[in-house]
């Protein structure tokens, strides 16, 4: 038996990785092509799920045992904290909870 994992699985398992980056990416668009109020705070609670969106991710990691995986987590965080600091100079006022 193949001990390798098949190329499937390897695929897979960079889309579940890929997640909280999309997600971020999702909210600047959200901020940038939404003109009212409400596409600003909605972005902010989208870019709030980008960072959620890790916990799981990095738990289906540990569960099955793909310890090296977990080496993309700062890369997740460097992308995500870009994106919070171009919501935070650009579309502040849509912050949904005390400025």
């Amino acid at each position: 038996m193949n001990n390798t994992r098949s190329e499937a699985e390897q695929t897979n398992d960079n889309v579940w990785w890929a997640v909280p980056a999309l997600i971020a990416i999702l909210a600047g668009a959200i901020a940038f092509l939404g003109r009212a109020d409400a596409a600003q705070t909605a972005a902010w609670c989208v870019y709030f799920a980008g960072w959620i969106a890790i916990v799981p991710v990095t738990a289906r990691s540990l569960l099955k045992g793909l310890h090296r995986q977990l080496f993309r987590i700062p890369g997740l965080l460097i992308a995500l904290f870009i994106m919070g600091a171009y919501l935070y100079v650009f579309h502040r006022d849509g912050i949904p909870f005390g400025h």
